[in-house]
């Protein structure tokens, strides 16, 4: 990494830095030290990431996190649901890119594993019946109704195969964007912007470039 470039982002107006192996960051209080440590541990920590993995944990984690709530009163299948998710968690967290098994592979078994899920999700749907949902249990399908479009998302997004630069771009892109929100305490990266009329703009070499718009 050589040159950083950054305009119209936080306390920073227009600037450009070279970076070496190493690189000292001076001056007066409250002028972006801070900031620009911030951004550059943003925009790198996540290159250090297995993305695929980061990506697969992601979308079991979303999907673990609906299982929660389950009915009470179909106690099997709601059992046999959270294992079918613990089965993908776990072929998750053995992925990796030095790692034996194929991302393919990997990917096919947890798609198997999701449409054996909304087969779960179809019993449960037909046992409880409309007349029979209490209160309590209407909020517990809506947990169902969430994991339901989860799964339909999942599937619909490797329907024709998977685009393996695509894939890990989109979570290069994610995880980029929630270091800057996390690190920088914000509901949103566009709130980062030093005027909001104009965009901000972030170069890394020719590594990465990052526009934040309204959007």
């Amino acid at each position: 990494m050589q040159n950083l470039e950054v305009s119209n982002f936080g306390k920073i107006k227009k600037a450009e830095i070279d970076i070496g192996d190493f690189t000292v960051l001076a001056g007066a209080n409250n002028t972006g030290k801070s900031f620009v440590s911030k951004l550059l541990y943003s925009l790198l920590n996540p290159m250090n990431a297995d993305l695929k993995q980061e990506a697969l944990r992601r979308v079991v984690n979303l999907l673990k996190s609906y299982a929660r709530y389950f009915p009470y009163e179909e106690r099997r299948s709601s059992e046999i649901i959270r294992k079918k998710i613990s089965e993908m968690e776990t072929i998750a967290a053995s992925y990796s890119e030095d790692g034996i098994q194929d991302f393919n592979k990997s990917l096919s078994e947890l798609v198997q594993i999701a449409k054996d899920i909304e087969r779960g999700l179809k019993r449960i749907e037909r046992a409880i019946g409309v007349e029979n949902r209490t209160q309590r249990v209407q909020s517990e399908m809506l947990a169902l109704e969430k994991l339901s479009k989860a799964l339909d998302s999942f599937m619909e997004e490797f329907k024709g195969g998977v685009d393996e630069w695509k894939y890990t771009q989109a979570e290069l892109k994610h995880l980029i964007e929630q270091n800057l929100i996390r690190n920088f305490q914000v509901p949103s990266v566009a709130g980062l912007r030093r005027q909001s009329s104009e965009e901000s703009k972030i170069a890394i070499d020719d590594m990465i470039q990052i526009n934040i718009s309204d959007k």
